[in-house]
């Protein structure tokens, strides 16, 4: 993939060709910027995590309504003001108590007692009963 492609692939709403896209070498904070908007959490989370990623990523992914992407946006050591009161104003934010994460997967508890688990799987961790 050429590099002036990237932005092009990460504009996608096909997860694995965005996925691609922040995970070739030639990847920059434009395709952060541009997978920052991307539907998918699991999209936005790698363009927040990508060593590119910059405040536009940030602020763009602020706005996700995933709560493990509003935890990354928040934990993220570019985070500022502006993108903690962004995520901060978000009502499926607030709604989350207590939040716990291991590799592969999030569990969350949120104000009424309900849990809400996402990601891998794999060993039945996100089963909920």
């Amino acid at each position: 993939m050429d590099a002036g492609t990237i932005p092009i692939a990460a504009r996608s709403l096909n997860t694995a060709w965005a996925l691609e896209a922040l995970a070739d070498g030639k990847s920059n904070f434009s395709t952060t910027r541009i997978a920052s908007y991307h539907q998918d959490p699991v999209v936005v989370l790698a363009a927040v995590e990508h060593p590119c990623a910059d405040l536009y990523t940030l602020h763009a992914a602020a706005t996700n309504k995933d709560p493990a992407v509003l935890l990354a946006v928040l934990r993220h050591k570019k985070a500022t003001m502006y993108t903690v009161n962004i995520v901060s104003l978000n009502p499926i934010f607030n709604m989350i108590q207590q939040i716990a994460a291991g590799s592969p997967h999030t569990i969350a508890l949120r104000a009424d007692g309900t849990v809400q688990a996402w990601g891998s799987n794999g060993s039945g961790q996100c089963d909920i009963t």
